[in-house]
């Protein structure tokens, strides 16, 4: 007798969709940061307070689990993992400032991640298997949210030029970055976590 397993759009889009919506959460610290937050290390630490809290209970359903005590543990091991991958792209970023630093951020970041979800037994496998699948969502994500963002403010060479007003147009393409980056780390995330439970 085999086991029944929920649908894959259960185990990877619907926690995918909901974890982006944490993305779009915290970018909003971002996208109305000029009213609510004075320094650049302010902003980031409140952008990712939102994802230490709501970020691995969105992920919850890829799972497949039940109860209050596993969703509890798979959000103590994302706020410790997502805390880590934090840390490093940031020292990664104000160190360098570039996209090398982004890169090394993101892979050295999400390497940590990966080892927390491992060590806590989230996810099972290779680590660096699930880094592959994590950093390549991850990575799709952030530069396709890159791109659209500075589509929206007019400063790539496939401008959109929404909105007239400036201010509209800062907060949209904010807003739309955190879209694409929630939706592609959040694919990642899914995939390793559905996977796991198949195992």
């Amino acid at each position: 007798m085999t086991e029944n397993k929920p649908p894959c759009c259960c185990g990877i889009i619907t926690p995918a969709i909901l974890f982006t919506l944490v993305a779009v959460a915290s970018f909003c610290c971002w996208a109305f940061s000029i009213r609510l937050f004075p320094s650049e290390v302010g902003l980031y630490v409140s952008c990712a307070i939102v994802f230490f809290g709501l970020g691995g209970l969105s992920l919850f359903p890829a799972t497949g689990k039940a109860g209050a005590g596993n969703a509890i543990k798979l959000a103590i091991s994302f706020a410790i993992g997502f805390s880590l991958y934090a840390t490093l792209w940031s020292i990664c970023w104000f160190g360098l400032k570039n996209t090398f630093g982004e890169v090394a951020g993101s892979a050295l970041g999400l390497l940590a991640f990966v080892f927390v979800l491992k060590k806590s037994s989230q996810i099972s496998g290779s680590i660096f298997s699930a880094l592959t699948v994590v950093f390549f969502w991850h990575t799709i994500g952030y530069y396709l949210g890159d791109f659209i963002h500075y589509s929206i403010l007019g400063k790539n060479p496939m401008p959109l030029n929404l909105f007239d007003s400036k201010e509209t147009t800062a907060v949209v393409s904010r807003l739309a970055w955190g879209v694409f980056y929630g939706l592609g780390l959040g694919i990642g995330l899914s995939q390793i976590l559905h996977k796991s439970r198949q195992t």
